[in-house]
């Protein structure tokens, strides 16, 4: 997966919004005001996700793209080394689940207003 496609598909979901909110380098991807995405755009060719806690030890485990943020809760969050990921459709899927896990923390008047992705 390079860094354009991962970027590509974050434009592309509902209600995504993308900004420079810390730096000239860091793209944020945010839903509902929320951060899901952040891209390095220094060279680096890697993504910061949001993971289910229980599901991120696991791929820590036995995912050798994924590795700890430097500035971001390791607990929920974690870098995705974009050189390394050897399937397209995983990284689209993180991409999905970090999207829905934003969904999922908002008020359940407001999770209406925003699909879920599959």
């Amino acid at each position: 997966m390079t860094q354009d496609e991962a970027i590509s598909y974050c434009e592309s979901l509902p209600q995504s919004e993308a900004s420079f909110p810390f730096d000239e380098t860091t793209l944020v991807f945010k839903v509902a005001n929320k951060l899901f995405a952040l891209f390095s755009l220094d060279g680096e060719n890697r993504m910061a996700l949001k993971f289910d806690p229980d599901e991120l030890e696991k791929l820590r485990e036995s995912e050798a793209c994924i590795t700890r943020t430097s500035y971001l809760s390791p607990k929920h969050w974690a870098s995705v080394m974009l050189n390394d990921l050897d399937n397209i459709n995983t990284g689209f899927a993180w991409i999905n689940d970090s999207y829905n896990l934003v969904i999922h923390t908002l008020p359940k008047k407001i999770q209406s207003n925003y699909p879920l992705l599959s």
